[in-house]
């Protein structure tokens, strides 16, 4: 039974070894320009929707580990109260604040400043 048991071991070990040689040489072989990931989020003048909304796009980025991508709020007709729910989470960072009429620009000049860090 305790034989049973090693060999039992020891394929599992050699899986894990073999696993995580692959990630290693799939981290060397990362292309050099990879672009960034954007979300756009239409805002709609409606307060409580709006900040449960960017609490939950705040809190998916967060977890599933993809810092490096930016959250582009794009204003479809804001209200006072609404931007300075915006501008508290454009303070966090990770947010970008655009209107809905410059939203192309705005990821064009985003695309083209990333090109340049390259």
């Amino acid at each position: 039974m305790n034989a049973i048991v090693w060999i039992i071991l020891c394929l599992f070990a050699a899986a894990g070894v073999v696993q995580c040689v692959g990630w290693i040489i799939c981290n060397r072989r990362k292309p050099r320009c990879l672009r960034r990931g954007y979300h756009a989020i239409p805002m709609y003048d409606d307060t409580e929707e709006l900040e449960a909304q960017l609490r939950y796009c705040l809190s998916q980025i967060q977890w599933s580990g993809r810092s490096g991508e930016m959250i582009l709020l794009v204003d479809m007709g804001l209200s006072e109260e609404s931007l300075e729910i915006c501008e508290e989470f454009l303070q966090r960072g990770g947010f970008l604040y655009c209107k809905s009429e410059h939203l192309a620009d705005t990821i064009r000049d985003l695309d083209g400043l990333q090109l340049m860090q390259e």
